[in-house]
């Protein structure tokens, strides 16, 4: 009997476009689907995504990447994902997005950060999380959100990042990474969610927000036997916790030795370098992502 080929699923969810690709486990690309996302911009800098169009997108490439592994002889094994990071990806109790996603280069929050700084708020978020504030972090966008009224508490709120929005409707298990926690509320010295830091920024509230921290390479969750019926997989295919698409991307080329640098051209640029720990960053401007943890 022939040998079927085992098939992992790689799922990148950019700023503007989601991606999905089949690599056979020897690294061979054995499908590609492509399908671009529609950015909303407004007047005060805002720059949002449809949410619902972002999974629609996912769900489209999957599909047509399964399409593609119809005259292959295999089997997919396993689901990676990856994407976008910071921005306030926003979800009720009921799993449905509460508003539409405020990205990473959405600008409407930039008089409150030029608050924070001024009154000692982004100086408590750059002890904890290691990193400078911007108006694309979360904690800074939760205070806009509420200040121009689109934040509506009525229904609940979770926050997901992208990556983790998208495995949460493959799955329908909440969960996100330490590379993605980063930059919002996460101690990158300890690892762990800074509760000094909510009371500090007068955000306790968001505590209950947020996903659990898992580590990047466990398994978050299983698809669902609805979506697995949506694209034409199997019911139970693990699915990946993952990284966000910046520390991702050192991974898929290897750069992963302590001192190891790599740099990305894309919708933005990013230069990036591997350390021990967090006491080995030199530069108080750098963005600070932890990107393992012990479980």
């Amino acid at each position: 009997m022939q040998r079927r080929t085992q098939i992992i699923l790689g799922i990148d969810a950019g700023t503007t476009s989601v991606k999905t690709v089949a690599f056979t486990l020897n690294g061979s690309i054995v499908g590609v689907a492509r399908s671009t996302v529609h950015i909303t911009r407004g007047p005060r800098g805002e720059a949002e995504v449809d949410m619902e169009r972002v999974w629609q997108a996912t769900a489209f490439t999957v599909s047509a990447v399964v399409d593609q592994l119809g005259e292959l002889s295999g089997d997919v094994i396993a689901i990676g994902l990856t994407g976008q990071g910071d921005g306030a990806w926003l979800v009720g109790d009921d799993g449905r997005p509460l508003r539409p996603a405020a990205l990473w280069l959405d600008g409407r929050a930039s008089n409150v950060v030029e608050a924070w700084s001024a009154d000692g708020r982004g100086a408590a978020v750059a002890e904890a999380t290691g990193s400078p504030l911007f108006p694309g972090a979360l904690p800074v966008l939760v205070d806009a959100l509420d200040a121009d009224g689109s934040l509506d508490r009525d229904r609940g709120v979770h926050q997901l990042n992208c990556k983790d929005w998208l495995r949460f409707r493959l799955t329908g298990k909440r969960a996100t990474d330490p590379s993605e926690a980063s930059r919002t509320y996460f101690d990158t010295a300890t690892l762990e969610y800074s509760g000094q830091l909510f009371g500090q920024v007068a955000q306790e509230e968001v505590a209950g927000w947020l996903a659990p921290v898992l580590s990047p390479s466990s398994v978050a969750g299983r698809l669902t036997r609805h979506v697995a019926d949506v694209v034409g997989l199997s019911e139970g295919i693990p699915v990946a916790v993952g990284l966000v698409d910046t520390a991702a991307a050192g991974v898929g080329i290897g750069a992963v030795a302590d001192g190891d640098g790599y740099a990305i051209l894309g919708t933005t640029g990013f230069v990036g370098v591997n350390h021990p720990s967090r006491d080995h960053v030199r530069s108080d401007q750098s963005i600070v992502l932890a990107t393992g943890r012990g479980r």
